[in-house]
């Protein structure tokens, strides 16, 4: 254990039995301890997008496959209609 790992109090947690199986099986999966399991769980979350990003994103790539969708489609018609 490191000094700084030394200097971080303790902190109790109960997990329901199988939260806490999942949650080791998953630790062992990664080849880490349950607490740095915990802990990368815990930070991943933080990191991840707000929902509203989400939203903005999702909207975003909605109307990006629809335009393209669009495009496509008219391309087809076109070359369809053409007689050449």
């Amino acid at each position: 254990m490191s000094e700084s790992e030394k200097r971080i109090p303790p902190f109790g947690l109960r997990l329901p039995p199988d939260l806490k199986s999942r949650v080791q099986k998953s630790a062992d999966e990664a080849n880490r301890s349950m607490n740095a399991e915990i802990i990368a769980r815990l930070e991943a979350s933080f990191d991840a997008p707000s929902r509203e990003e989400f939203e903005a994103t999702k909207k975003w790539a909605t109307e990006f496959l629809r335009a393209a969708l669009d495009n496509a489609v008219e391309q087809i018609v076109t070359e369809k209609n053409d007689p050449s």
